[in-house]
């Protein structure tokens, strides 16, 4: 049986999943409902007729970064069950299965049209917030995923990317609209994104701003579970991936943290270099 530890937030719980639910296909095992919210498929048992009753061995597995199949087929054959406790952020873990993750396991029903939109929450700055009405999205408009939330608190404060960072691909790129989704629009960190006058999004929660950023075909995202899974199951044509300096999804060998993907819509912008590396097949030094 597959087993997982919960871990609290939406983008980590969906890299365990994930990964647990490669285990189970790959290993035959029986993986029980780990559900999270928004989507369906989670609360589903998977490979049931391989449900045991027993305890047995248990084989922990806490910091993955390649998944060795052979190792873990060897371990399995003298335990009955594995116990998930890291978040599995390493996109090698995934990208076999990257039609059945999209396709399936994480299918979500889109609610808004793009063409049409029906959603009352954008603002604009103007002596405070002023709301605005947006009738659809156009494929030169770009969002920013902003993580703000706990980071701004301290605790997680080496991962905060602010304006700095973002404006070196807007500065650097053409598009139409900026929008902004965060869930501390009201952040003053957010003031200085005001020079290049972007809507702000009102979120309600977080599968609302998820599927609004998968509405949007240019998309940047924060050093963020959460904003890396609203890019990566949407069908954007450019996702810009931070390359940072400080924080877990620095480049190193010794690294759990490895989301990069090879798909030639994602494109890399260095935090040290104050540029836009290019695409995954481009870049010869990531630092």
């Amino acid at each position: 049986m597959i087993n997982i530890k919960y871990c609290g937030r939406m983008g980590n719980s969906l890299l365990q999943y994930a990964y647990a639910r490669i285990l189970s296909k790959e290993l035959d095992q029986y993986l029980p409902p780990y559900p999270i919210v928004g989507f369906p498929k989670t609360y589903e048992e998977v490979n049931l007729n391989k449900k045991n009753t027993g305890g047995g061995e248990c084989l922990v597995l806490t910091k993955i970064n390649l998944w060795d199949q052979s190792k873990i087929k060897d371990l399995m054959k003298t335990r009955e069950n594995i116990f998930i406790k890291s978040s599995c952020c390493h996109y090698n873990n995934f990208k076999n299965y990257k039609t059945e993750i999209r396709k399936d396991w994480f299918n979500i029903a889109q609610p808004y049209d793009r063409n049409k939109l029906n959603i009352n929450k954008f603002f604009i700055r103007k002596n405070g917030f002023e709301p605005i009405k947006i009738e659809r999205i156009e494929n030169d408009d770009i969002v920013i995923s902003v993580r703000l939330g706990e980071i701004v608190s301290g605790k997680h404060l080496g991962r905060l990317l602010t304006f700095d960072y973002f404006d070196i691909i807007l500065k650097n790129i053409k598009f139409n609209r900026l929008y902004i989704t965060s869930e501390s629009i009201d952040s003053p960190l957010l003031i200085p994104f005001d020079k290049y006058s972007p809507i702000y999004f009102f979120q309600s929660n977080y599968m609302e701003t998820l599927n609004l950023i998968r509405l949007f075909n240019r998309v940047v995202i924060s050093q963020s579970s959460y904003s890396w899974w609203a890019a990566y199951l949407s069908e954007a044509e450019e996702i810009y991936y931070p390359i940072v300096v400080n924080g877990p999804w620095v480049i190193d060998p010794q690294n759990d943290v490895d989301l990069r993907v090879d798909e030639d819509r994602y494109i890399y912008v260095s935090q040290s270099k104050s540029k836009i590396l290019g695409r995954f097949k481009d870049i010869k030094e990531w630092k």
